[in-house]
């Protein structure tokens, strides 16, 4: 199963301030949050979760970062500690179950297609999730849960999702933070022993 998560914003290089990286490194804190709320502690189900990023932002985008549970054994007490990581990711430092990749938003989508993964598309409009519990088990482990940033998705991305079919769900009718969105899906895939 994957997270995918497209920043319009967050920095392709380690330019940012780690003290401060809300303000200098276009909103990567999100990032951050979000590969934290991705990754259980419990290895078993670690193994079972990936969380993609496509950075968009400044100086050389676009930048895929792939985090791949199965491999990647990292924990983390902050986000400061997230962010030392970003800087050595950024940096080219090889990191065990981290893969970068020079690929946008439109071609790890549709390479995944190209794979059978089943594409949903976190959107308040969506159908409730708990609707969707059996297509969703349906589709595991192929599905691929694709999440915008503070922003949401780019005008772009929202249209080609929408184009190829990708199937809206909802977990509720607010907009939530990415990070509480991987959350509540973590939980929502574990009741149903999906993780």
């Amino acid at each position: 199963m994957i997270y995918l998560l497209e920043s319009s914003t967050a920095v392709t290089a380690p330019i940012f301030n780690i003290n401060n990286p809300a303000s200098t490194g276009g909103r990567i804190d999100v990032i951050f949050r979000s590969l934290m709320a991705s990754m259980p502690k419990e290895i078993e189900k670690r193994k079972k979760v990936n969380f993609y990023v496509i950075l968009n932002g400044p100086p050389s985008p676009p930048l895929l970062i792939k985090f791949i549970g199965e491999r990647f054994h990292l924990h983390f007490t902050s986000e400061k500690e997230v962010g030392l990581l970003f800087k050595d990711i950024l940096s080219g430092k090889k990191v065990e179950g981290v893969i970068v990749e020079k690929k946008n938003f439109f071609e790890i989508v549709d390479e995944l297609r190209k794979n059978k993964y089943i594409i949903f598309l976190l959107d308040e409009k969506g159908i409730d999730i708990l609707k969707l519990k059996s297509k969703i088990i349906q589709a595991y482990p192929r599905a691929v849960f694709i999440l915008g940033d503070q922003d949401g998705l780019s005008p772009e991305a929202f249209k080609f999702v929408e184009k190829i079919g990708a199937i809206k769900i909802s977990i509720g009718p607010r907009v939530y933070l990415t990070s509480h969105c991987i959350l509540f899906m973590n939980f929502i895939l574990s009741k149903w022993r999906l993780l």
